[in-house]
């Protein structure tokens, strides 16, 4: 009886023991995604802000992709730069990088990281 017991408490034991790791393992996943769409994020930012302020419109950073690694690490992967101009002086453009990604279907993520670029003298 004591031994029933005592298998019984241990099976209990495991399976929380189970579910915990299965969690935590799964949040270190998320993370990671997160951390790389952020990277990448920012990288195709500085890419794009480093470029001269006529190549800074839609058509002209279309070339614009995630790295082989996001691609591969970040399931459904997808980066949007997006340019508008932003009024008033001196002339500035407002520069936006979204990187999307689907862990699961139907449960989409993202993060946008925003940078400005006026014009130059």
């Amino acid at each position: 009886m004591e031994c029933a017991i005592a298998g019984a408490m241990l099976v209990l034991t495991a399976s929380v023991w189970l579910q915990f790791f299965t969690a935590a393992a799964a949040q270190r996943r998320a993370s990671r995604w997160r951390e790389t769409a952020y990277l990448e994020a920012a990288n195709a930012l500085e890419r794009v802000a480093l470029r001269p302020w006529e190549s800074l419109t839609p058509e002209k950073t279309a070339d614009v992709r995630l790295s082989d690694d996001a691609a591969r690490m970040l399931p459904e992967g997808k980066l949007t730069i997006e340019i508008a101009p932003v009024p008033g002086t001196p002339e500035a453009k407002r520069l936006a990088a979204t990187v999307h990604w689907e862990p699961q279907p139907g449960f989409p993520q993202k993060v946008r990281l925003v940078a400005w670029r006026h014009r130059r003298p």
